[in-house]
């Protein structure tokens, strides 16, 4: 009743329209503060949510305890309740993503608890409690595609933009476990899960397509076929897409007045191109799975001391994901599964520097490339009374890791291959009625150093009645280090490889979980972890800077998550996070000297090597880490067939920037009619994104230097983007 009273009058007259209306006005008044912000927008989603027209429900939607009991994977390899998973749970469901107009993969995982994105007009990074520094590749999350594992193995790179090999259209839900994974996953689960879980081909029959335009020269499109092969013994789905965007024209403010320049990006100097291909075939108990993407993106901020603005400062990436997966009972009791995959990736880098010798632009190549492949087994046994045994072997191998350099003058590769073998093992006992132990363990031996790592995990959960979970989780975690920081950054800052021990995370979580009826649902996490080994950079005695696997980092913080299906078919996820972090690292400056590609190269040719200087930051202050944080998202039907109008707040506290000084924080309002009816098998969905024309920005790399030295702090963000897409069944 009061969100509802704070709000503001709404005129008499279709919300979308008005709210679009107002967004201008709001452009010409002073700017709030961020709590003042949030106040105003969250009393216009609660007068939204009075103002849409009541619609028909859908009878065959599933209740949110319906959706809770559908299992998960991403919490510990085996198909379990979300009451059961070890950990604290969220999921996004393929009507999510339609009916808020999510086309790209960070807009999907920005929605999640206590998580936010990041972009540097190149890639998008991932963030949450505290880890996801500027400029880093996402290495201490976990990606998994229908169970594969996306990350490389080269920078452990995982894909959170349009480098994902699967359209999100395509995507049934996306789950996400919070906190360590590494007694089930090993390596990379540092601090979060995510497994994408792709589309069947009973949920999207017959030929589908969709083209989309919208602001900034964006355009989309793709074409998908599900359906039966071989008289209904196999199902097949299958999708092509292709995204092509002129980018926005970004305002720098540190640069003005250097070199005449107006600071001010040229037309085109942000595109981005991203195609995909996606096929999921399923005969039986056995499925095989085929992903694959390219992308192409143009960098219009400086980086590396590169030539601002030049056209030939360009990145992109290709990856192809092959997966295989067939499971049959050996006994009544006893289920095994073997599973097989291959990924293919390789990177590229393209950075035009001014020459220190002729003072000609020249360009530097960068290369990566990543080719691997992977075994496992998997069995899953309950003829234990009260128990739930399960485990497995994994067995990887990387024929390919390598990086290369390619300078004016000469060039350097160099490939290291490597092999992994994990053994899991898992127990879940219920050994009361309303009491369950879960044990894990899984160990890591690397043949490549004979380095073996062990992770244990340990959760007692309390389900004192069928609506109501508490689960105490106590688990380690490891991170192994990327080639990229063994061997390309040390020989760039010092010229000789080095040999990290792993990054190790303890982590204890407190999560309660209740249903207030079958359509409310509420979730509070309560986390501390003590992180140490932690791999950066740092200043040393002599002024330079140096590589090190010394940082430390200890975080408190809550995540809290609600959701609601009402009865007339309005959903309502709402989320906030809190934390307090102290570290004994940051994100490092390059003032007065950057270490890029050029740098690498013209150590290579016996040039002289020039190391970065670290940040300047507060002690214990922790870079890209707001404490507070929240979002929202509202949708209700139409009552138009599916449509749907919805809206989307996202809140987000200020930052620590590279020179330690903060970048302020933001509220953004986005709103979007889906699956709005033109004919028999058409439909339009239109948005509107940051509806209200904020201007925002992200916090910089600490890579972020012009050739002449000029830091960036901030990177702006989109304002106003308006996109539509038309969909046709056929």
């Amino acid at each position: 009743m009061w969100l509802a009273a704070a709000a503001p009058r709404l005129p008499a007259m279709p919300w979308f329209p008005s709210a679009i209306a107002h967004a201008f006005r709001l452009r010409r008044r002073a700017r709030r503060g961020l709590a003042a912000q949030v106040a105003r927008l969250g009393g216009w989603l609660a007068a939204l949510l009075c103002a849409l027209p009541a619609g028909a429900h859908d009878a065959t939607e599933l209740s949110l305890e319906e959706l809770a009991a559908e299992p998960v994977f991403s919490g510990s390899k085996f198909p379990r309740r979300i009451a059961d998973v070890p950990g604290a749970v969220s999921v996004i469901t393929a009507d999510d993503i339609r009916a808020h107009g999510w086309r790209s993969f960070d807009e999907v995982l920005g929605a999640l608890r206590g998580v936010f994105v990041s972009n540097d007009r190149n890639y998008y990074y991932l963030s949450a409690r505290g880890f996801g520094r500027p400029g880093e590749y996402n290495p201490r999350f976990l990606f998994l595609l229908d169970g594969q594992r996306l990350n490389d193995d080269v920078l452990g790179q995982a894909p959170v933009g349009r480098d994902l090999p699967i359209d999100v259209g395509m995507i049934e839900r996306v789950e996400f476990i919070s906190g360590p994974g590494s007694a089930s996953f090993g390596s990379g689960a540092f601090i979060g899960t995510v497994n994408i879980v792709s589309r069947e081909p009973a949920s999207m029959p017959g030929w589908r397509a969709l083209a989309g335009a919208g602001s900034n020269g964006m355009r989309e499109a793709r074409a998908s076929w599900g359906g039966s092969l071989a008289d209904g013994t196999a199902d097949l789905v299958l999708s092509a897409g292709r995204y092509r965007s002129q980018g926005a024209r970004l305002h720098f403010d540190e640069l003005e007045g250097i070199d005449g320049s107006n600071a001010t990006s040229a037309p085109g100097r942000d595109a981005e191109r991203a195609d995909n291909l996606h096929a999921r075939l399923r005969a039986g108990a056995t499925t095989f799975t085929l992903a694959a993407n390219e992308r192409e993106k143009q960098v219009p901020t400086p980086a590396y001391r590169t030539i601002y603005a030049d056209p030939g400062f360009e990145t992109g990436e290709r990856r192809v994901l092959l997966g295989a997966e067939t499971g049959w009972n050996a006994a009544p009791d006893l289920r095994l599964s073997l599973l097989g995959g291959w990924m293919s990736m390789r990177g590229s880098g393209h950075y035009p520097y001014y020459s220190p010798v002729s003072g000609d632009p020249v360009v530097v190549a960068q290369g990566w490339g990543n080719d691997r492949g992977n075994l496992e087994l998997r069995a899953d046994w309950t003829g234990l009374a009260n128990h739930r045994i399960a485990g497995g072997i994994e067995l990887k191998r990387n024929f390919r890791r390598v990086q290369s350099v390619i300078g004016p003058l000469q060039g350097r590769e160099r490939n290291d291959p490597g092999s992994l073998a994990g053994v899991y093992a898992e127990d879940g006992w219920r050994f009361a009625e309303h009491w369950q132990l879960d044990l894990g363990l899984r160990a890591d031996s690397y043949f490549n150093d004979g380095g073996t790592q062990i992770s244990p995990r340990a959760a007692l959960i309390w389900q004192p009645t069928q609506t109501t979970s508490v689960k105490l989780v106590g688990s380690r975690a490891f991170r192994t280090a990327s080639q990229f920081e063994e061997i390309f950054l040390p020989q760039v800052l010092q010229g000789t490889p080095r040999q990290f021990a792993p990054e190790t995370i303890r982590d204890t979580e407190l999560i309660v979980e209740h249903y207030a009826s079958n359509n409310w649902r509420s979730q509070a996490s309560f986390w501390t972890y003590d992180a140490s080994r932690l791999i950066g950079t740092r200043k040393e005695a002599f002024g330079g800077a140096d590589i090190t696997g010394e940082g430390t980092r200890r975080g408190h913080g809550i995540d809290l998550e609600t959701e609601f299906a009402l009865d007339g078919g309005t959903r309502l996820r709402a989320s906030a996070a809190w934390q307090t972090l102290r570290s004994t690292w940051g994100s490092p400056t390059a003032a007065p000297y950057s270490a890029g590609p050029f740098q690498a190269s013209a150590a290579a040719d016996g040039g002289p090597i020039v190391g970065l200087m670290p940040a300047s930051f507060p002690r214990g202050g922790t870079p890209n880490a707001p404490r507070l944080q929240g979002g929202m998202q509202l949708s209700h039907p139409l009552g138009m067939g599916e449509a749907r109008g919805a809206v989307e707040l996202r809140a987000i506290g200020s930052r620590l920037g590279p020179d330690g000084a903060p970048v302020a924080g933001r509220a953004i309002v986005n709103v979007n009619l889906s699956a709005l009816p033109l004919g028999r098998r058409t439909t339009l969905d239109v948005g509107a994104f940051n509806l209200f024309d904020r201007r925002s920005y992200d916090v910089a790399s600490a890579d972020n230097v012009g050739y002449d030295g000029e830091q960036l702090r901030r990177i702006p963000q989109d304002g106003l983007m308006l996109r539509a897409q038309l969909r046709v069944a056929f």
